[in-house]
């Protein structure tokens, strides 16, 4: 159906900036409407930046990009930037073109005066180059948004672009606080001075007690080691095929880093049988010899809010973005650490290992809960919290719990290498930060950074575990009929990555944990956030809080501090 005349009414101030209207074709497997746009001239300016660049991996369906993409290969020069940049500028003013002729050619199809029987071979033909086109569209648009919204089979391309625009404005930095002088900044250029001094200041190397080392390392014991068995399988070489499995099983919207080249294209490039050897002794040489390509020791970061003042960058997550072949590399690394770590990792903790869960732990907590309710007992629960816990983490310190472990050589200096000595820029607000140098810490966003920080944190939790001198929830003993009774081991505490539960029978536990936590925090530049620290009654008692009020304190740069209680 086709009108000739159509009225479109808005508002006096935008008016003045009305350019045109159209009529548009809809994929009819998304709507039975129209669309009736109008194009309006906004003198709008933008503050973002140009961020970084990402290869658009919805080009690898085309056909037209798959066979100028082989021909590039087989040349193998200007892989990356230039040959997808100017694929991708030419497809987009393509499709934009070809979309407005299209359309045009269908408004004319319909108002000139056709037969029947010659519309109905043409006009179709026409919708449905349309409809491929905005199929590919709203493709793109998904991929932005990280989401897809569909309601009774219609695909709404611009709510897609608004969520999109919605969680770029969640990431945007409108200001931020100088540390050092307390000042308030909006201008860009003072932001990115003030967050390239946070994070130099951060990831900046600091000296940790190597008695406070040795005596991390001394509570693992000789039996938790690594099997021979177990270390030669980790160190073993990578094989094609194992590369492959590892790219394909890869989450396909995860984010590319500064190359800008998501999985996708690298499992493309994985399938090219005379780069095989190529990719083979890259992966094995870093395996092996600790030698990267210089793009795997080039990382970026964006900024994450979290709660609390958004003027602070301590607030602010940062999740380094890393290109994905490093990413394959630790990718494969993990596999392998993940099916080997569980016996050196108390059974305490939960994150980010096989066959372990949260609600165990959790489990755990509400029975301890419920039966100090019961008991009436005065046991306190202490949730501790650590401030930039991945970031803090010392390379020396790494080293030889790794060391201790039992992991080999080979190994612990591949880790080294591409964790500590590399370089990272971080992206506010479009802008990128000149350069800083990672002196420590684990990535966010690495694959196999949580399974190291378990290795980090299992010292701390080992101590706490065996100490004599903390009691911590006594549960009740267990009788059976016919059987002897038995007594339950003490709960002291559950971890979740680095979330610690800390169960206290009284201020001498307290004392105990206070010494473990601070000798931890020595050894591995670890820093407790006594903020965010928060104590409660296992068993609900107010009564006993009030008692513990003035003895569960903390002493920090001098002062003494009270830790929150619910």
């Amino acid at each position: 159906m086709s009108f000739s005349k159509y009225y479109l009414y808005i508002s006096l101030d935008l008016s003045v900036h009305y350019v045109d209207a159209e009529v548009e074709f809809l994929n009819p497997q998304w709507t039975d409407h129209a669309l009736l746009g109008l194009t309006f001239q906004m003198d709008l300016s933008t503050t973002t930046g140009p961020g970084l660049w990402r290869a658009n991996p919805i080009y690898v369906a085309n056909k037209d990009f798959m066979r100028q993409f082989d021909r590039m290969l087989k040349t193998f020069t200007n892989m990356k930037f230039t040959f997808h940049r100017c694929y991708g500028r030419q497809r987009v003013y393509w499709r934009k073109q070809q979309l407005i002729a299209l359309q045009r050619k269908r408004q004319r199809l319909l108002r000139q005066a056709i037969p029947t029987s010659i519309l109905s071979i043409h006009l179709p033909r026409v919708e449905r180059q349309i409809q491929t086109l905005q199929e590919e569209t709203v493709k793109i648009a998904i991929l932005k948004a990280e989401r897809t919204w569909r309601e009774r089979g219609e695909t709404d391309a611009g709510y897609l672009k608004k969520s999109a625009s919605a969680r770029q404005a969640q990431r945007s930095v409108p200001m931020l606080r100088n540390p050092a002088t307390g000042d308030i900044c909006s201008n860009q250029e003072q932001m990115l001075e003030v967050t390239q001094h946070f994070y130099a200041n951060l990831y900046a190397t600091e000296p940790i007690c190597l008695d406070s080392v040795e005596r991390m390392v001394s509570h693992i014991p000789d039996a938790c080691s690594l099997h021979e068995s177990d270390a030669n399988f980790l160190m073993s070489p990578f094989d094609i095929d194992e590369i492959v499995a590892q790219g394909s099983r890869a989450p396909k919207s995860s984010s590319p880093g500064p190359d800008g080249l998501s999985y996708v294209f690298l499992n493309l490039l994985f399938q090219q049988p005379q780069y095989t050897e190529l990719i083979v002794r890259v992966f094995n040489d870093a395996l092996s010899k600790s030698l990267f390509p210089p793009s795997w020791l080039e990382t970026s970061v964006c900024l994450l809010p979290k709660k609390g003042d958004l003027t602070s960058l301590k607030n602010w997550r940062p999740i380094t973005l890393i290109n994905c072949d490093a990413k394959i590399f630790t990718r494969l690394l993990n596999t392998r650490l993940a099916s080997i770590i569980s016996p050196l990792i108390s059974p305490n903790q939960s994150g980010f290992m096989k066959e372990r869960f949260i609600a165990d732990n959790g489990a755990l907590a509400q029975i301890a809960c419920e039966q100090a309710s019961a008991r009436q007992s005065d046991e306190v629960g202490l949730l501790c919290d650590q401030e930039k816990a991945y970031d803090r983490v010392h390379p020396t310190y790494l080293r030889a719990i790794l060391t201790r472990f039992g992991f080999p050589m080979g190994f612990i200096d591949s880790i080294s290498s591409l964790f500590f000595g590399t370089s990272m820029k971080v992206n506010v607000n479009g802008y990128l930060t000149q350069p800083v140098p990672l002196g420590r810490g684990l990535r966010q966003g690495d694959p196999i950074s949580p399974l190291l920080f378990n290795l980090v944190m299992e010292p701390l939790i080992k101590s706490i575990i065996h100490s004599d001198r903390i009691q911590g929830f006594l549960p009740p003993n267990i009788s059976r009929p016919y059987l002897d009774s038995f007594t339950l081991p003490p709960l002291r505490v559950l971890a979740y990555a680095d979330d610690l539960l800390i169960f206290l029978k009284d201020v001498y536990d307290l004392a105990e944990v206070q010494q473990l936590i601070s000798c931890y925090n020595r050894a591995s530049n670890a820093k407790m956030n006594y903020d965010k620290t928060v104590a409660f009654s296992v068993s609900g008692r107010h009564t006993l809080i009030g008692c513990l009020h003035y003895n569960l304190t903390v002493s920090r740069n001098g002062t003494t501090e009270t830790i929150l209680f619910l």
